[in-house]
């Protein structure tokens, strides 16, 4: 009885937040006044903004849906678990993430050895000499729902310059590239450039779970003057990147919540490029200052833990932190940091790098 009065609680108290959270107030926002719509729905960034919160609402609610599939199946008898993972799934959401018990799943172990050993069955080309010549012709084209781990995606050395959305409805999506200064995706999407929020600008999005990427390349091209511009936003559940490239200057890597794994990649930005509240294992990473505005510095990792109890963490393990070509003229003027707060509880931790 009283872990059916602590689900019931934590249910009641997350649903009441999720709706002060997601509706304004009339005396907030005074939506009771036509001049105040008009100016809402004429700009740009508040439209924008709004996006946002219908998407991370919409991912919000299949969390809820997903925490209750998962008490459906193990019982009221194991609630104390499911708690576990409720906090995770929608705690996660308003900013207090929890740790959550460990599900059936690959060991780091597995997921390094597939990364590194793999072979492909759909190919995508530039040239045409592949089953498709675009990444998002590729993604029409995938299942809306959990794919087989042994359907494994090749895009062969070129250019790309598309924004890809990887969605909640795919998941087990596995990339494999010639290389990550062969074969590379890149846009030029920013705040000051396009009037949109930083979760938007991302070259590519992943929000599906156990993604996969090798050998590839994220860039956003946008420059200093264009503030915010993400290269890769990671979003889903049990993400992995092995010998990949992100590149870009503020805000390159937006590492967004769950938990996420990079191994043997190139992170490269000027501002806050590896950012947000996750629990991320960096690993063997080659970590890079590039030149940034005149009067700004350089800031590696902002870490937007909220919560105490948050078990979401920014780990460099073994990395090697240094600066590009460019930014060693000015370095003395442009200082580096490693770490800055974004929120009151951040962790960031750096080992034997």
């Amino acid at each position: 009885m009283t872990n059916k009065v602590v689900f019931i609680g934590v249910c009641s108290v997350f649903l009441v937040a999720l709706v002060l959270a997601v509706v304004p107030t009339s005396d907030k926002y005074h939506f009771s006044r036509g001049d105040d719509k008009d100016k809402l729905q004429r700009d740009e960034g508040t439209r924008d903004t709004f996006k946002v919160c219908q998407e991370v609402l919409d991912y919000t609610i299949d969390d809820l849906e997903n925490s209750f599939h998962i008490l459906g199946e193990k019982g009221i008898p194991k609630v104390e678990d499911f708690l576990m993972i409720l906090k995770v799934w929608l705690i996660d959401d308003l900013g207090a993430i929890q740790q959550r018990p460990q599900e059936p799943q690959h060991p780091l172990s597995l997921i390094i050895s597939v990364l590194i050993d793999v072979t492909s069955n759909v190919v995508i080309a530039k040239d045409g000499n592949g089953k498709y010549d675009s990444i998002k012709k590729t993604l029409a084209e995938v299942p809306k729902k959990k794919i087989p781990r042994d359907l494994l995606f090749t895009f062969k050395a070129g250019v790309y310059k598309q924004n890809v959305n990887f969605t909640k409805s795919m998941s087990n999506v596995m990339l494999i590239e010639d290389g990550p200064t062969k074969t590379i995706v890149r846009s030029g999407l920013s705040v000051a450039f396009h009037k949109l929020t930083t979760f938007h600008t991302a070259t590519v999005a992943v929000i599906e779970k156990n993604f996969i990427a090798k050998n590839i390349g994220f860039e956003n091209t946008a420059g200093t003057t264009g503030h915010q511009d993400v290269a890769l936003r990671s979003t889903g559940d049990m993400a992995a990147y092995y010998n990949c490239h992100f590149n870009s200057y503020q805000d390159t890597l937006y590492a967004n919540k769950e938990r996420q794994y990079y191994r043997d990649c190139t992170i490269s930005g000027t501002v806050d490029f590896i950012f947000k509240d996750v629990r991320s294992l960096l690993q063997n990473c080659q970590i890079m200052m590039r030149k940034p505005a005149p009067n700004q510095y350089c800031i590696i990792a902002a870490h937007g833990k909220k919560e105490s109890l948050s078990s979401s963490t920014i780990v460099l393990h073994n990395c090697t932190i240094t600066g590009e070509q460019g930014y060693l003229p000015v370095k003395d003027k442009n200082k580096a940091y490693l770490f800055r707060p974004l929120k009151a509880y951040a962790t960031t931790i750096t080992m034997q790098s």
